[in-house]
């Protein structure tokens, strides 16, 4: 299905993330991680994301974002050919970054 712009297709799936990393604030390690296709994207939606951290009493100082963008130029909104490679390299480099053990695949 898609929709257009401010149909709320992000707060669909940003809002239990958040009350996710609240209920769990105080734990350590990272709670989520959102990949997003194109680093304009990533941009806006870190503005995005501060910006109800920071409206929002439940999550204000309970909750806290990074923004980490690979050195690639921008990919389309696809993930296949040299975009899905790129993105590929980037989630190695992160589950390396964060020493998680690779799994087989059944």
């Amino acid at each position: 299905m898609a929709t257009g712009t401010g149909s709320g297709k992000t707060e669909c799936f940003l809002w239990p993330i958040l009350d996710h990393c609240r209920r769990h604030a105080g734990e350590e390690g990272v709670k989520a991680i959102l990949v997003y296709p194109m680093n304009a994207l990533a941009f806006d939606q870190a503005r995005r994301i501060a910006k109800v951290v920071h409206d929002t009493p439940a999550l204000r100082g309970k909750v806290s974002a990074g923004l980490y963008v690979g050195e690639w130029e921008e990919a389309p909104h696809t993930f296949d050919g040299p975009q899905g490679t790129d993105l590929a390299c980037l989630i190695r480099r992160l589950r390396e970054r964060l020493q998680v053990p690779r799994q087989e695949l059944a």
